[in-house]
């Protein structure tokens, strides 16, 4: 009984309608979505190579990567894993599991802002230009 009324009030609601069907050709091109996500963010932190940290700093013989997925986006692993949890929410095809990207993408907005102070004290005029020609996150979008 208490394990119908936990169920019952943590899948019923506004934020649990299922707005895309679950049939099993969303399932696979969620799937495809988010294995596509995660092969661009393996991709990028693999190129980054001793530039990466998880924290936003300048390491010593630090460079500015403008190579492999870094000429596409400035921020290769924060769009593959945006759309690694893109195919994700295809496949719930619920109302939370948008608005938990939506999370998402605001906390890596703010990550990307305090990496990209870093880069332009570093780098200067280049990072400038690198900013002019490549976008943040979407390909000729954002």
């Amino acid at each position: 009984m208490i394990w119908v009324l936990i169920t019952e009030v943590f899948t019923s609601g506004l934020l649990f309608l299922r707005i895309i069907p679950g049939d099993i050709a969303v399932l696979l091109t969620g799937t495809a979505v988010t294995l596509l996500g995660l092969c661009l963010a393996v991709w990028a932190r693999v190129h980054l190579g001793t530039n990466w940290s998880s924290q936003p700093t300048i390491r010593v013989d630090h460079t500015l990567i403008r190579t492999g997925p870094y000429r596409i986006v400035r921020h290769p692993i924060y769009t593959g894993l945006l759309v690694g949890f893109a195919g994700t929410a295809i496949v719930i095809g619920e109302i939370w599991a948008f608005i938990v990207i939506f999370i998402i993408l605001i906390i890596f907005y703010a990550k990307i802002w305090m990496e990209e102070k870093f880069l332009l004290e570093e780098f200067g005029e280049d990072f400038t230009r690198y900013k002019k020609e490549v976008k943040a996150l979407i390909p000729f979008v954002v």
